[in-house]
C-alpha cells in the first residue's frame, strides 16, 4: 500500500512539474517573456475617463544595419509545414478604440518615420520547435512570418507563434497558445500585439493597439489601460525580430524598449560569444545572447534567459533555454525554412 501510494505521489509530482513548464511554455516561445518586472510602475491620472496612463521610456539610438551577407541556410525538413493557426476573422483591423477625448488629449502628428535595412526574415519564413522540460518532451512551437497586411495606419508583418501540449501533456492539461504581433514594414516596430492564451481551464484574449502618431498603446483588455510609450516600441515578440535586423557583435550590447501588460520596460541584450549550436535540425554557428531588465530601482531580473541565433545575415533563434525552480525548459529548432522578399 505505501509503495502504491508512493507511486502515485511521484506521478503527482511529476505531472505537477510538467504543469509548470507547460504554463511556462505559451509564454517563453515569445523569446523575451521571462525577463518581467516584479514592481510595477506607477500610474498617473489622465483625466480621460475610462483611462490610465503609463509614464513612457526614452528610446535608445538604432545602432547599424546589418553586415554584408552571407550564405543562406536551406530548409531541413521534408514535409510541409503545419498550416498557421487563423486570424480572429471578425476582427477589424483598422478599428479604433480612441474616443474623441483621448483624441483631444493626444493629438496625431508625433511620429518620426524611420526605415531600418531588414535582409533577416521575411514572409514565408518558419520555425518549428520541439519543447522539453529536462529530460521530458512536454510539446511543440512555430514561429512564422504570415503575410503583410494594413494595421493602425501602416503596412505590417503579421509574426505569429504557437505553443501546442503533446497528447500526454493534453491528455490532464492541455496548452493550444497562438500570439500574433504586427511590425511595420519600414520602421520595424509594433502597431498590435495579440495573445490568445488557451492553458487547461484558463482562456483569455489579449488585444494591444500601438498609435505612434499619438504615442499611446490601448490595451483593449484592460479596462482600455491607455499608456504612453515612445516611437518605435516593440512587443515582446517583436523584440525579438527587432533585434534579428541588427548586426550583432559579441561583447557590444544591444538596447530595446518593449511593452508588455501595460507597462514599458527597457531591455538590455547582451552578446556573450560565438558558439556551435547541435539541434534537430543540424549543426549551427550561433551568437549567444542574454535579454535582461536594466534595473533603475522598479525592476528586478525575474529568471534566466539564453537564446543562441545563427550567426549569419539571419539570426534565426535556434535554440532556447529559461531555468526554473526545478530544473529547465529548452526549445530546440527541428525544422525551419527561409522566407522569399516581395
Amino acid at each position: 500500500m505505501h509503495k502504491k501510494n508512493r507511486n502515485r505521489a511521484l506521478i503527482l509530482i511529476k505531472r505537477v512539474i510538467i504543469f509548470t513548464a507547460l504554463v511556462l511554455m505559451g509564454v517563453f516561445v515569445l523569446a523575451f517573456a521571462a525577463v518581467k518586472e516584479t514592481d510595477t510602475v506607477d500610474n498617473k491620472t489622465t483625466g480621460v475617463p475610462g483611462y490610465r496612463t503609463t509614464a513612457a521610456v526614452e528610446l535608445p539610438a538604432r545602432i547599424a544595419d546589418a553586415a554584408p551577407l552571407r550564405q543562406a541556410h536551406s530548409a531541413t525538413s521534408d514535409s510541409p509545414p503545419e498550416a498557421p493557426v487563423p486570424f480572429l476573422a471578425s476582427l477589424d483591423f483598422n478599428r479604433r478604440e480612441l474616443t474623441s477625448e483621448i483624441m483631444e488629449q493626444y493629438p496625431n502628428g508625433k511620429f518620426v518615420p524611420r526605415k531600418i535595412h531588414n535582409e533577416a526574415w521575411t514572409i514565408g519564413e518558419h520555425l518549428e520547435f520541439e519543447v522539453t522540460y529536462s529530460f521530458y518532451s512536454a510539446g511543440t512551437a512555430t514561429m512564422s512570418v504570415l503575410d503583410i497586411l494594413p494595421v493602425n495606419g501602416g503596412r505590417c508583418y503579421q509574426i505569429q507563434t504557437t505553443a501546442r501540449s503533446n497528447e500526454f501533456i493534453s491528455s490532464f492539461y492541455e496548452v493550444r497558445d497562438t500570439v500574433n504581433s504586427y511590425i511595420d514594414t519600414v520602421g520595424i516596430f509594433s502597431r498590435r500585439f495579440e495573445k490568445v492564451l488557451r492553458e487547461g481551464r484558463y482562456k483569455t484574449d489579449r488585444y494591444v493597439d500601438f498609435y505612434p502618431d499619438r504615442l499611446i498603446a490601448l490595451n483593449t483588455r484592460q479596462n482600455h489601460a491607455l499608456t504612453e510609450i515612445p516611437l518605435y516600441i516593440q512587443d515582446i515578440l517583436s523584440s525579438l525580430y527587432y533585434i534579428r535586423t541588427f548586426d550583432l557583435e559579441v561583447g557590444k550590447n544591444v538596447a530595446v524598449v518593449t511593452y508588455a501588460d501595460g507597462k514599458v520596460y527597457p531591455l538590455k541584450v547582451i552578446i556573450h560569444k560565438r558558439e556551435n549550436v547541435t539541434v534537430p535540425a543540424g549543426t549551427f554557428s550561433c551568437l549567444k545572447i542574454e535579454p535582461i531588465l536594466q534595473s533603475e530601482g522598479i525592476f528586478r531580473q525575474k529568471g534566466k534567459l539564453i537564446i543562441w541565433v545563427t550567426d549569419d545575415r539571419y539570426k534565426i533563434p535556434v535554440k532556447m533555454e529559461s531555468k526554473v525552480m526545478i530544473g529547465n525548459i529548452a526549445t530546440k529548432l527541428v525544422s525551419y525554412q527561409t522566407g522569399v522578399a516581395r
